[in-house]
């Protein structure tokens, strides 16, 4: 059955809300959302560069069945009735939601040969600076890189070529626990036609992004097709929900924004 993800990209308007703003999302919105049909489940980040990327946080919704927008929409039917029942808080700002479905790698066959030419470009470690999220946060990471292809004829061996030959190359990173590939359902208002998704659970994540970085170099020497065009590379590190209590009464405006 066909998969799909929801993302969406938030901030908090008041500073001195944070505390309340997670504990909302955690413990009222991702309950109300997850009555939606198809939801298997949701995870909620904090941008571990919160003054550098798309947003603040960033929520991951996870659904499955027959058709993936039909599920993605009824995720977004209910948070907006959210407000005329007075479950939706009032200082979220909306930095952006994609919708993309989950590419099957079955569908693609292992490229014969991976023979590309050298990029010309030295390729270096880039420095990993410490993480500094807004929430308080999991040794757990999510790492979310939006991908388009040079070249669109090339699209079929680019897959190919992602399925079987980087991906294995990437997930022999320490830490890392899964990853995916999705396509987008709007190219028209996403970032990319492609998302790659790379979940990682370390004791030590800045660590474990130093080992991805060093697999990534050697896959630039070695395997990396020359119609890859990365539209962005972002991090985030998981909410930890068990640290933000319930919220004892829910008061907000019922009155929606406009969309």
């Amino acid at each position: 059955m066909p998969k799909g993800v929801l993302l969406v990209f938030t901030n908090c308007t008041d500073p001195a809300r944070h505390d309340e703003y997670n504990s909302w999302y955690c413990h009222t919105h991702f309950p109300d959302l997850s009555a939606a049909s198809g939801f298997v489940r949701a995870r909620r980040y904090a941008n571990a560069y919160p003054d550098d990327g798309p947003s603040q946080y960033l929520a991951v919704y996870e659904v499955e069945g027959p058709d993936v927008m039909d599920c993605i929409n009824d995720i977004s039917r209910i948070g907006f009735g959210a407000y005329g029942l007075g479950r939706h808080i009032d200082c979220l700002e909306s930095a952006g939601g994609y919708r993309f479905e989950e590419i099957d790698p079955s569908q693609y066959s292992p490229l014969e040969t991976v023979d590309y030419p050298p990029s010309g470009e030295r390729s270096e470690l880039l420095a990993i600076p410490d993480f500094k999220p807004i929430a308080r946060t999991l040794p757990r990471a999510l790492r979310l890189v939006f991908s388009d292809t040079s070249d669109p004829d090339r699209d079929e061996e680019f897959n190919r070529w992602y399925s079987h030959t980087h991906l294995p190359d990437l997930l022999q990173a320490g830490g890392m626990t899964e990853s995916a590939r999705y396509c987008n359902l709007e190219l028209e208002r996403g970032p990319s036609k492609y998302l790659a998704l790379y979940w990682y659970d370390h004791p030590d994540l800045k660590q474990a992004f130093v080992n991805m970085g060093k697999l990534a170099v050697e896959a630039r020497e070695k395997h990396m097709i020359d119609c890859l065009d990365v539209k962005g590379l972002h991090t985030y590190v998981e909410i930890d929900a068990g640290s933000y209590p319930s919220l004892e009464v829910l008061d907000y405006p019922r009155e929606a924004p406009r969309r």
